[in-house]
């Protein structure tokens, strides 16, 4: 479980350096979705040579078809994140921008396990659960600048 933890924390820490040097791409290049679509193509193309090295023999293209058409909205999510915390960080500052996101992932999560989504397993919304949301919205509200 520590591993999980230390993961999760270090691609949160990273997404933090990201939304600024989107930020720093963008403010150069003068348009948010220009600066998506190259930093999509670089994360596409270091994902790629991953791919290769990591499962060569994967069978990739045979797969496809037995993929629920939902699961290709990944893809789309990632691209609007994105572009989003692209215009919105240097607009609201990087906490209080992550943190919106923050928000915005476990309310949704909530949801999603409440009514078992996507063939997640349901898990009811519950005391806990709502304090732990609101603990958060309240974290959104206090590194508002």
């Amino acid at each position: 479980m520590l591993k999980y933890i230390i993961w999760g924390w270090l691609s949160g820490g990273l997404i933090a350096i990201q939304a600024i040097t989107n930020g720093a791409m963008n403010e150069r290049m003068g348009s948010a979705i220009w600066t998506v679509a190259v930093l999509m193509a670089l994360a596409s193309l270091a994902t790629l040579v991953m791919a290769f090295i990591t499962s060569p023999q994967q069978p990739v293209l045979l797969s496809l078809p037995a993929i629920p058409y939902w699961a290709y909205l990944g893809g789309l999510v990632v691209a609007f994140y994105m572009f989003t915390i692209t215009q919105i960080v240097p607009q609201v500052g990087l906490a209080f921008g992550l943190l919106a996101v923050i928000f915005g992932q476990l309310s949704f999560s909530l949801a999603i396990e409440h009514f078992g989504w996507f063939g997640v397993a349901q898990q009811p919304f519950e005391g806990r659960r709502i304090i732990g949301i609101v603990l958060v919205l309240a974290g959104v509200y206090l590194v508002k600048r």
